[in-house]
């Protein structure tokens, strides 16, 4: 039996053996990894609103996610040639085909959602794109993420290839089924890690006022303390070192809060919390890989989840409070800019810019707004479709 049907780690001798099947796993799960953030993102930002309007943005968000996960699954099972993942791909169709008959009401679907949320994003930063290519990138992306497999497979099936029949259900059906390939990574581990981003994700959604973000401080500190016993990051501990990595770690995640309360300050003081972590870490381990690894996740992403809103988006306005009014109604943050003039923001990037005293929520869908002249004016969620 050859060594890929044996081996139980992701390590360089598949790549030295199989660089170009390596390759393109690399290469898909850096794609999946990357629609996963941009569906999060769209999630803290309220665009999906706009895609699946009248529908729970976080309902929709696990429905995208467990997609992703079974499309991730089933990748690995295509880099084994497990004979499971044609049977997984099958299914796969069939969960997406039963998710698109869900949606046949909405202007966009989940199959066609992913294309278009990459080309607006691109539009937006780059330049415009003809239709037809809008479209044509679109088709591609259902094609490749959706039917991909149920194509590789049969492939596979018309070439004779004998497939591999050693993979165990349990960890295929959880959907965990890369923990098969490596000794080191456990199910327990994913399942942590995944739970830490879902935490820090509630209080930024849930919360029913900013301050509760703070929770996030003491779930930083843990995280990092959590990855540096998995991945056995280790370094000299003298007395010097361990005052300053505690006054650092506790620091750090308080100025990232603190920071979004004031213009510019929220962006700068999460670049600079990835950025101080992982050069001190590099500095006390000399593995800037594994320092990376802990700065990114416990220092960047978690804080990021724990906001509920996109803070590279309007970063010249400091976040005041956030207001949940009635079920139903749009979750919005007031704001200030520079001269401590207020306004108002909601999770996806429409604002009222910051050009009066006072904002109040009244109820029955409405906000409202006194300027500098005791003047009083009145807007609904509704201007914010």
């Amino acid at each position: 039996m050859k060594p890929r049907e044996l081996s139980k780690t992701l390590s360089s001798n598949w790549f030295k053996r199989y660089k170009i099947p390596y390759l393109f796993l690399l290469a898909d799960s850096i794609i999946l990894l990357l629609i996963s953030f941009f569906i999060v993102k769209d999630l803290a930002s309220g665009l999906l609103l706009n895609y699946f309007p009248k529908i729970n943005p976080i309902l929709i968000t696990l429905i995208l996610l467990i997609i992703i996960i079974f499309r991730f699954n089933i990748s690995l099972l295509m880099f084994s040639k497990q004979r499971a993942g044609l049977y997984l791909s099958m299914f796969y169709v069939f969960l997406v085909l039963f998710f698109e008959m869900q949606f046949l009401n909405i202007n966009t679907s989940p199959m066609h959602y992913i294309g278009n949320t990459l080309i607006k994003f691109f539009e937006k930063f780059l330049f415009k794109l003809p239709n037809s290519i809008d479209n044509i990138f679109e088709i591609f992306m259902s094609v490749y993420i959706y039917y991909l497999p149920l194509i590789f497979y049969a492939i596979l099936l018309l070439m004779r290839v004998k497939l591999n029949t050693n993979a165990r259900y349990f960890d295929i059906l959880t959907g965990f089924y890369v923990t098969s390939l490596s000794d080191k990574l456990k199910i327990t581990d994913i399942i942590s890690f995944s739970l830490q981003l879902l935490i820090a994700m509630f209080i930024g959604l849930l919360s029913g006022n900013f301050l509760w973000t703070f929770i996030v401080i003491p779930l930083m500190i843990y995280s990092a303390h959590f990855l540096f016993k998995k991945i056995e990051m280790t370094f000299p501990i003298k007395r010097s070192t361990r005052n300053i990595s505690s006054i650092l770690f506790i620091f750090l995640p308080f100025f990232v809060v603190y920071g979004q309360m004031q213009p510019y300050l929220g962006v700068i003081s999460l670049v600079l919390s990835f950025v101080v972590s992982l050069v001190w870490l590099t500095i006390l381990s000399k593995n800037w890989m594994k320092s990376l690894i802990v700065a990114f996740f416990s220092f960047f992403l978690i804080p990021l989840f724990s906001l509920g809103y996109n803070p590279f988006l309007y970063s010249e306005y400091g976040i005041v409070s956030k207001c949940i009014p009635n079920e139903g109604e749009k979750v919005f943050f007031v704001i200030k800019d520079s001269k401590g003039d207020l306004g108002i923001r909601v999770r996806s990037s429409r604002i009222v810019k910051p050009k009066y005293k006072a904002v109040k929520y009244i109820g029955n869908h409405t906000v409202e707004f006194t300027d500098y002249k005791d003047k009083t004016y009145y807007i609904t969620d509704y201007d914010f479709d």
